[in-house]
């Protein structure tokens, strides 16, 4: 840890937390006191998902369906931004991107995937396991952007897409091979 001319620097710098690792680097500058700014590089190692969720108001309002979901992840983050005056991330400023992986992850009545069940016929994505994943994402203006990726859904291939807002918006393309079979006749 550095501190010279009101910046913070961090390097190399790591903790365990939420059942995983954590390391980092980047920096805090506080010479404009109300509108500080930071950038950090970080290497989140086995997370879990739900506790990432409920302490990070960002992860909130960048991935809602986390709430949703059990299961572990690890990612690598590029982020830069302003905190406010409380020491919390101004979620408008933030731009960045990164990669993701996950293991073992079931996602339980997220409402998307419930009005797609209800309207399929299909209980099924109620409650999904889901695929290990491993999947690019970019966030800036206000929004996070996943590049395509191809998943499992409760046994059917899937390719995902889209984005969702800062704002709580989503805006997924999920292109989805279901068989026949599974639909059953009142789909």
């Amino acid at each position: 840890i550095a501190i010279r001319d009101h910046t913070l620097g961090l390097n190399d710098f790591s903790f365990n937390l939420l059942d995983g690792n954590i390391s980092m680097d980047g920096l805090y500058d506080s010479k404009d006191i109300k509108k500080p700014f930071f950038f950090f590089n970080l290497d989140l190692t086995n997370l879990d998902i739900k506790k990432t969720y409920d302490m990070f108001v960002a992860v909130q309002k960048l991935a809602p369906i986390a709430e949703k979901c059990s299961g572990n992840y690890s990612s690598t983050v590029s982020v830069k931004g302003n905190f406010n005056q409380k020491m919390e991330p101004e979620i408008q400023t933030m731009s960045g991107d990164g990669k993701l992986t996950t293991k073992g992850v079931t996602i339980n009545n997220f409402t998307p995937l419930v009005k797609v069940a209800d309207a399929l016929k299909m209980d099924q994505f109620k409650q999904l396991k889901a695929s290990d994943l491993n999947l690019s994402f970019k966030f800036e203006n206000g929004r996070v952007t996943v590049a395509p990726f191809d998943v499992n859904l409760g046994g059917i291939k899937s390719t995902v897409q889209g984005s969702n807002g800062f704002d709580q918006t989503i805006d997924y393309t999920v292109a989805m091979q279901i068989p026949t079979a599974m639909m059953g006749s009142s789909a």
